[in-house]
């Protein structure tokens, strides 16, 4: 079963390092290969570390429809922290490797954005339309590994969890293997969405935000893109 499309545009186990070893290792060295695990935030809490001295001036996002919804107050938040939005790239249905429709996957999207004007820092929002694609949280991984591998191998990445008011369990499966994999990669943060889009009138039919609720979800990003500046 896949996320309906309702709108267009837009622990650790040895077992888990040897499966992203392979993956980055496939890799060119430029690009998102995986290292050890970094003390980076795996919720999106605190001031994220390992930043150094890299200014973050710019921003890209690659999301699926929930994105979409939002655009608009995405784009006024990332403006009010001053910085130069390149893209907010959303298109409905979208999953994060394999092609859904006609507006390509979240692979070719972030892709496209690298090669063209790379921001200084990428928001991520995919998942949603996975959640039913796979069985195993290994599965998961693969797929958040291979997108990862797209981005530059520093770039400080903000990914955006998932909720499904029908299936919050097949969701959270989900969001722990992101939060798995991000810690791994370290210079990343998880923006908590799962924590606030299950309140009332938050989701206009349990995958969605409402006219509410997409100031809420721009909010949640916005949040967890903030501390990033102060690195």
């Amino acid at each position: 079963m896949v996320v309906p499309p309702t709108v267009r545009r837009g622990v650790f186990s040895a077992g888990l390092a040897l499966v992203l070893v392979a993956s980055a290792a496939a890799c060119s060295s430029d690009r998102g290969a995986l290292s050890a695990p970094a003390s980076v935030p795996a919720t999106g809490s605190g001031v994220p570390q390992g930043t150094g001295a890299r200014a973050i001036d710019s921003v890209a996002m690659v999301g699926d429809s929930i994105t979409v919804r939002s655009e608009d107050a995405l784009a006024d938040g990332f403006s009010s922290l001053g910085l130069d939005v390149r893209a907010i790239d959303a298109a409905s249905g979208r999953r994060m490797t394999a092609e859904a429709g006609g507006d390509g996957t979240g692979l070719s999207a972030i892709a496209a954005l690298a090669a063209a004007d790379p921001p200084d820092l990428w928001v991520i929002a995919l998942g949603s339309n996975d959640v039913y694609q796979y069985d195993t949280a290994d599965e998961y991984r693969e797929q958040i590994v291979t997108l990862l591998n797209a981005l530059p191998a520093d770039a400080p990445i903000v990914w955006v969890d998932t909720y499904l008011a029908d299936d919050p369990a097949r969701s959270d499966e989900f969001n722990q293997a992101l939060r798995d994999t991000l810690a791994f990669r370290g210079t990343s943060t998880v923006a908590d969405w799962a924590a606030v889009a299950p309140a009332d009138g938050v989701l206009s039919d349990g995958i969605h935000p409402s006219d509410q609720g997409t100031q809420q979800f721009a909010d949640v990003v916005i949040n967890a893109v903030e501390p990033w500046m102060a690195g």
